[in-house]
């Protein structure tokens, strides 16, 4: 029933505080594009809730993050508390994941920027 909420976001947060973790990959995984990036505060628990059992889906909720701050050309300090450590989880898996849409030319130079040098 929650993951079938209108609001994706609520739907994740309710599952991850529940400890429904397979749900929340599950969710996560089929509405991935619903999930707003701006909403920091139920995606990075999240992602950090989801790392050891399912750090695919941990990544994909990272690159949500980051891809937000990206697209709106936003400073991910007053957004994210450590971008160095958030780009190592996003960049740093021994996987490759599929990109959610099609890279821009600019995107390592425009991540590198924001996230400075303290990878």
């Amino acid at each position: 029933m929650a993951a079938g909420h209108k609001q994706t976001e609520r739907a994740l947060a309710f599952l991850i505080e529940w400890r429904a973790r397979d749900r929340a990959d599950r969710l996560v995984r089929e509405r991935l594009a619903a999930l707003d990036g701006r909403f920091y505060e139920v995606l990075r628990p999240a992602a950090e809730a989801l790392e050891e059992k399912f750090p695919e889906t941990a990544s994909l909720l990272y690159r949500r993050l980051v891809e937000s701050v990206l697209d709106r050309g936003s400073s991910t300090r007053r957004v994210i508390s450590n971008p160095a450590r958030v780009s190592r989880r996003v960049c740093g898996r021994p996987y490759r994941l599929r990109p959610t849409r099609p890279s821009s030319p600019g995107c390592k130079r425009r991540m590198d920027r924001n996230m400075g040098s303290g990878g």
